[in-house]
């Protein structure tokens, strides 16, 4: 119970106070009807109730459409020493607003956390959370117990009133007690801006990072992008969603073709590759011009990433393929646009092998560590060439007197290394080796 016993005797203060006034007012109506007025019928004060306030959780008041506004509904069970069980929370959004989510912020009333289940249910614009349970006590609404329902609903048209306001109150009832309203929540919305149909679209190398080698892979990156609002903070305003999006790669002449990975979004779409033409399309995708990641360009979450190689059969070092993108994009307001084209170009080089590696104190004790304590060394290796090395061999003589050998996977790239790593020792200075172990991410000592 969320009462404590000073609350219990709180309330009973409260109580006593209320006889006294009682008892006040019944004197005052003897006295009135001795004057020749009525006295007032007698009020009697409500069960326990689920009172509810609304805030706008961020600091600005003022939205473009596609924008989220983000409400706070707290919620208490206003007894002292009576559980609410259970209370209905409704929220009915403006026709100017589309639900997105809500989660529940719990809070600790005298060392005691809200642990009623909240449940919601939407039908249409209206929002109705079930809180508590009325005959288990273990998920009763408790008295004094005290949650937040944060909102976050999209503004996804502009109101036609003279100032353009979205108001949203939020109410709440409580078996037995007076529905309780929340104050009204006012936000406001900036006039549509005209349409802005700047979609654009990019494509760059993102691995290797430095000049790649002949007949090694090269991955290019491909998004869609949309200005920034001036300032940050999202998109340009007037943006229009896209319904159709083809992508069409014309890979250089003679480059081979390796594999396509669609990363995050677009759902549902296939790259299909064509050996004729040597050309890679990717259909059906639709984007939203305001689910965006913003730094400057805003960018899709989702990207493209195609790799390809180029054989030195086929090409020289210095040669500088550039490899072209194109999108075919269909307005959802049926303007009539342009196809889209970024290049990627590149320089070929030959292959360099090179191998860095670094080696470092890790010991706890410093540079001095006596006989007995743990010593530790950090060993770092990396491919700083431009080909994929196989077969590598790292090799540490360790110093005498040293047992309980251990080596500890810290930083493995399986994907880039293509495997494992497989751990050998030796006491004879390399004249046998025993296999102790094969290094991977599952299993790194």
């Amino acid at each position: 119970m969320f009462a404590t016993d000073k609350r219990r005797r709180n309330a009973r203060s409260l109580r006593t106070r209320r006889s006294v006034r009682s008892a006040i007012a019944l004197l005052m109506g003897l006295v009135l009807m001795l004057t020749g007025f009525a006295a007032a019928p007698a009020a009697y004060a409500d069960g326990p109730s689920a009172e509810v306030t609304k805030i706008n959780d961020t600091t600005k008041t003022l939205y473009d459409k596609g924008e989220t506004v983000t409400y706070r509904i707290n919620v208490v069970c206003n007894s002292l020493e009576e559980p609410c069980k259970t209370a209905t929370v409704t929220d009915v959004l403006d026709s100017n607003l589309e639900y997105v989510s809500f989660t529940v912020s719990r809070r600790t009333v005298d060392g005691e956390t809200s642990a009623a289940p909240v449940t919601l249910q939407q039908t249409g614009q209206t929002l109705t959370w079930s809180v508590g349970h009325a005959t288990d006590e273990t998920k009763f609404f408790q008295d004094g117990e005290s949650f937040d329902i944060v909102l976050v609903a999209r503004v996804k048209s502009v109101p036609t009133n003279a100032d353009r306001h979205i108001d949203n109150v939020a109410t709440s009832v409580t078996p037995g007690a007076t529905p309780f309203t929340s104050e009204t929540v006012t936000v406001f919305v900036n006039p549509e801006p005209p349409a802005a149909h700047d979609w654009g679209i990019y494509k760059v190398k993102s691995s290797p990072s430095g000049n790649p080698a002949l007949d090694n892979e090269v991955t290019y990156e491909i998004r869609m992008t949309r200005p920034m609002k001036a300032g940050g903070g999202g998109p340009a305003a007037g943006g229009v969603s896209l319904t159709s999006i083809v992508l069409t790669d014309a890979l250089p002449a003679d480059a081979e073709y390796v594999r396509t990975a669609l990363n995050g979004r677009p759902s549902g779409s296939q790259a299909t590759y064509n050996s004729a033409n040597n050309t890679l399309t990717i259909p059906a995708i639709t984007q939203s011009a305001t689910n965006l990641y913003c730094g400057n360009p805003c960018i899709t979450y989702w990207n493209v990433l195609v790799t390809v190689r180029y054989p030195d059969a086929k090409f020289n070092a210095g040669d500088q393929p550039v490899n072209k993108i194109t999108a075919d994009i269909t307005y959802a307001d049926g303007f009539d646009a342009d196809p889209l084209v970024a290049e990627a170009k590149i320089t070929l080089v030959d292959e360099l092998k090179r191998m860095s590696a670094s080696k470092t104190n890790y010991t706890s004790q410093g540079v001095n560590p006596q006989p007995g304590q743990p010593v530790s060394w950090n060993i770092q290796n990396l491919n700083s060439g431009n080909v994929t090395l196989e077969d590598v061999i790292v090799t540490d003589a360790l110093p005498q007197h040293l047992t309980d050998v251990k080596i500890g996977l810290s930083y493995w790239q399986p994907s880039q290394s293509g495997g494992s790593g497989l751990f050998e020792y030796s006491t004879d200075g390399g004249a046998t080796w025993e296999t102790l172990g094969t290094l991977t991410t599952g299993s790194p000592t």
